[in-house]
């Protein structure tokens, strides 16, 4: 039999979630980002925020979200859940953001795709303004 360790109220369905391994912290996101700890019977905070689609860890203390609205934001869990960087996904028109994550190796670049069928790629080291552009799909991408 399963046993329930953590549960919480989130309004609307849950789009997706992450996981940081070398923290065991989990991200579930739909209308809000719930985080909790594997080994913890609580929830370690709530991000309030609206049309979440992606969610991605870039450190153990640190995740970026994007929204429909195409906007970027980068939360430091540790500072009670305010955003440390926000930028938007495009600086040209309000494109919803579908999917976002670190470059595995070099986490401080940030690769993202939106509804407009494009790949953006951004180092967070030198400002939020986007570094590579990659144009070539008709559709979304989703992951």
């Amino acid at each position: 039999k399963m046993k329930t360790l953590n549960e919480w109220d989130m309004d609307g369905e849950a789009a997706g979630f992450d996981i940081d391994i070398s923290s065991s912290q989990v991200c579930v996101f739909g209308e809000s980002v719930v985080f909790f700890g594997l080994d913890s019977d609580s929830t370690t905070g709530i991000i309030e925020t609206s049309n979440v689609k992606c969610c991605s860890f870039l450190r153990h203390d640190e995740i970026v979200v994007g929204n429909l609205r195409g906007q970027l934001f980068v939360y430091d869990l540790r500072s009670y859940l305010k955003p440390s960087m926000a930028f938007p996904y495009s600086t040209e028109s309000a494109v919803g953001v579908t999917c976002v994550r670190p470059y595995p190796i070099q986490k401080h670049i940030l690769v993202a795709a939106g509804l407009d069928g494009n790949v953006t790629t951004w180092d967070l080291r030198k400002n939020v303004s986007p570094t590579d552009l990659y144009l070539g799909h008709a559709s979304p991408i989703s992951n």
